[in-house]
């Protein structure tokens, strides 16, 4: 008998069982490697939505996105200037520090937060040592100039600021103002019946 032949068909086989059992681990790692990365994939689910979340995000400023952005920055934009004109009209309707003028014929004085705060006939009894003529408040007629003519109806109740916050408040002042270009004061006017003017010492 040939024993050398059957001795070396004994190691071939011998050495394709372990080549083959040497690709069955292979692919088993392989495989045991892939599901792994499966498992940590699928044990993160937030981890693919929050990629689809970034993707949308991206995706609302492309095509058109940069427009519409650009819109919404200029109406902002639009409405902070709105509001802040609309403030500057109401903080000029309701009190800016405008001068107050006292003016009687050649006479004219500049008043005062005291003086303002006064009633017109308080005002017109402090007047009476320059002007003798004050002396009968039935006889003096106040008249105010402030862009509206108006003429004091209660000279005893009613004070000098109090008439300026009342015409401020009225819609004929407020389409004035827009149209005014020239400093603007308030005059406070006398007129005395069949007096003569006098002249502030």
């Amino acid at each position: 008998m040939d024993f050398t032949n059957d001795f070396d068909l004994f190691q071939n086989s011998l050495f394709d069982e372990e080549k083959l059992e040497g690709n069955q681990l292979q692919k088993t790692d392989l495989k045991n490697t892939s599901g792994e990365e499966a498992k940590k994939t699928n044990s993160n689910p937030n981890a693919k939505l929050a990629d689809d979340e970034e993707i949308e995000e991206i995706d609302d400023f492309g095509e058109g996105g940069e427009a519409v952005l650009s819109e919404e920055i200029a109406m902002d934009e639009q409405g902070s200037e709105i509001t802040q004109k609309e403030n500057v009209e109401q903080l000029v309707l309701t009190g800016l520090p405008v001068d107050v003028f006292f003016k009687y014929g050649q006479a004219s004085e500049k008043l005062g937060k005291e003086e303002i705060a006064k009633t017109f006939d308080e005002f017109r009894k402090s007047k009476i040592s320059d002007f003798p003529e004050f002396e009968k408040g039935d006889k003096v007629v106040w008249t105010v100039n402030y862009l509206v003519l108006r003429e004091v109806k209660d000279p005893a109740k009613t004070t000098i600021e109090g008439i300026k916050s009342e015409i401020e408040a009225s819609a004929e002042y407020a389409s004035l103002l827009k149209k005014n270009k020239k400093p603007l004061c308030m005059e406070i006017k006398p007129r005395v019946s069949g007096q003569s003017k006098g002249v502030i010492s």
